[in-house]
């Protein structure tokens, strides 16, 4: 129990240090700030080894690879939007989502639906709480006309 409370108060502090470092930087657009900070967090904890996911010792797992391929695909995404605000926005879900899924996969359950909440909840918070679609619809909305 003690290493689930423990792994719980590190995403907690990498969440609200997104929050805190985006509020100060982007003046109100810290969501992306804060998704990229527990992408990074989950990652670190999956490369940290999972203590007991087999019997009889530690699984140490190397997510540089997996956190790699998924910087590849948010460059290409930020790239494919000519880097504007909705391809930032979309890479930084696609990081969060990679670092769930890569805490998933190494056994960190409890983690990844703690966070999955407390994402749902600060971004909802942040105006973001639809799925990333409707988020790039709204944010093109806002565009002038050309």
């Amino acid at each position: 129990m003690l290493p689930i409370i423990l792994n719980l108060t590190q995403l907690l502090l990498a969440a609200l240090s997104g929050v805190l470092i985006g509020t100060r930087s982007q003046q109100g657009r810290w969501g992306i700030h804060f998704l990229i900070a527990i992408g990074a967090a989950m990652a670190m904890m999956v490369n940290n080894g999972i203590p007991g996911f087999i019997p009889g010792g530690v699984v140490w797992i190397d997510g540089a690879q997996v956190a790699l391929a998924i910087s590849i695909v948010c460059a290409a995404l930020i790239i494919s939007a000519r880097a504007g605000e909705d391809g930032i926005l979309e890479a930084a879900t696609v990081w969060a989502a990679g670092g769930a899924g890569m805490a998933a996969g190494a056994g960190l359950f409890f983690e990844c639906g703690f966070i999955a909440l407390v994402s749902y909840w600060i971004l909802g918070w942040d105006g973001m709480s639809a799925p990333p679609r409707e988020w790039l619809k709204k944010l093109k909305r806002k565009e002038p006309d050309r």
